[in-house]
């Protein structure tokens, strides 16, 4: 059992919990979430770095390394207000972006999404409906903050989750390049989707910013909503639209 406060893997998880940077630095990442974590064991046991659990809690599982920790430092450890007792440290999966967008069919691009909570939301609405990857650009926040992974609800792995090139722009469908935007002329209940299509959508307030200066061609649509609603949460969002979009392609 771990009962030094400055044990070497509660370090570490202290680390990853605060350090966007380090996070990116060791490719590791901390779940809270324990049926996520029953799934890596069953399914993808190789992606556990180790676990840690109270000595409270029961837990035993020859597939990966896992420790026991002393209740009041597992208390101070965790990220949750109400802990179910065990974590994981967690790899990233690593994929080829070039890859993912060659064979994928519809795909997130996130421009400045800030809020980490958000962040989760939207993760969980992508592997919900089956979206084939996001992709964030540069100032959008970690998608593997302690409270994104929270909001994420364990669908973090599920589905590739990678930063943003501008020299992707080429390897994504031409002319199925669609952004969200309040004020915009087109409505999403009269859009027709192809099969292979790109979302972006912007943070709230300031919107979509890092179209700018790509040259592409853009559609950009609207969710028609109630008037003296200025616009959506941008969770929200995605999640209509996702809707929307496989309801067209899938009927």
């Amino acid at each position: 059992m771990i009962i030094a406060p400055d044990n070497a893997k509660l370090k570490r998880v202290r680390h990853l919990l605060t350090s966007a940077n380090y996070r990116k630095q060791t490719n590791l990442y901390v779940l809270e979430h324990p049926s996520a974590i029953q799934d890596l064991i069953k399914f993808d046991p190789a992606l556990i770095e180790f676990i840690l659990h109270r000595e409270s809690v029961s837990f035993s599982c020859p597939e990966v390394a896992a420790y026991s920790v002393d209740d009041g430092l597992f208390n101070k450890l965790t990220a949750l207000k109400t802990s179910p007792g065990i974590l994981a440290v967690v790899k990233k999966r690593l994929f080829d972006p070039i890859k993912v967008i060659a064979a994928g069919r519809c795909f997130v691009f996130l421009d400045g999404v800030s809020d980490p909570m958000n962040m989760g939301a939207i993760i969980r609405n992508a592997a919900a409906f089956t979206i084939d990857a996001i992709f964030c650009a540069p100032g959008c926040v970690d998608p593997f903050h302690p409270e994104s992974v929270r909001a994420a609800a364990g669908n973090l792995f599920q589905i590739p989750i990678l930063p943003f090139d501008q020299a992707y722009w080429r390897f994504f469908p031409q002319g199925s390049v669609y952004g969200l935007d309040a004020q915009a002329k087109i409505s999403i209940k009269d859009c027709s989707f192809a099969a292979r299509t790109l979302f972006v959508f912007g943070a709230e307030g300031a919107g979509i910013t890092s179209l700018d200066s790509a040259e592409v061609p853009v559609t950009y649509i609207r969710i028609p909503i109630s008037e003296g609603v200025e616009s959506l949460n941008v969770a929200v969002s995605t999640g209509i639209v996702f809707y929307m979009y496989c309801r067209r392609i899938d009927a």
